[in-house]
C-alpha cells in the first residue's frame, strides 16, 4: 500500500503519540498517529525508523522533530507505560529535595545543642 508523504511539520500540530507497553516482547511501541477526516475516520501513521549510516564529519538530521506539546504527550505516554526519569529530576527530584529538607529541621528541632542544655530561667 503507498501512503502519500508530507513535507516536514505540515501535520506537525495535530500528531497525537500513543505508546503501549507490549508484555510478550517487553518492548514499548510508540506510534505517531494524525487523525484526519471528521471524526478522525482515517489515520497517517509514522513509518518505522530507518537506519542510515552517515561519516562522522557529517552533519546528521534529526530522527525526529516534535513541537513541545507533542514531546509533552511522548512523555505523559512513556510515563503511562510505567517508565520514570533516571535523575532525580521533576516530581520524584522534589520529593527527595523535601525529604532532606524535613531531615534537616529534625536534625536542627530533636538534637540542637541549644535545646539539650538546662534552660537559662529557673
Amino acid at each position: 500500500m503507498n501512503f502519500p508523504t508530507y513535507g516536514q511539520n505540515d501535520y506537525a500540530n495535530d500528531i497525537r503519540i500513543h505508546a503501549d507497553y507490549d508484555w510478550a516482547s517487553r518492548l514499548i511501541e510508540v506510534r505517531l498517529i494524525h487523525y484526519q477526516g471528521l471524526g478522525g475516520r482515517t489515520v497517517t501513521v509514522g513509518a518505522p525508523v530507518e537506519m542510515r549510516q552517515y561519516d562522522e564529519a557529517q552533519r546528521v538530521p534529526p530522527t525526529l522533530e516534535l513541537r513541545p506539546e507533542a514531546a509533552q504527550q511522548l512523555m505523559d505516554a512513556l510515563w503511562q507505560c510505567g517508565l520514570r526519569p533516571t535523575e532525580g529530576t521533576g516530581s520524584a527530584g522534589a520529593l527527595a529535595a523535601t525529604q532532606k529538607h524535613l531531615d534537616d529541621m529534625r536534625a536542627l528541632v530533636f538534637k540542637s545543642p541549644l535545646l539539650t542544655k538546662e534552660p537559662v530561667v529557673k
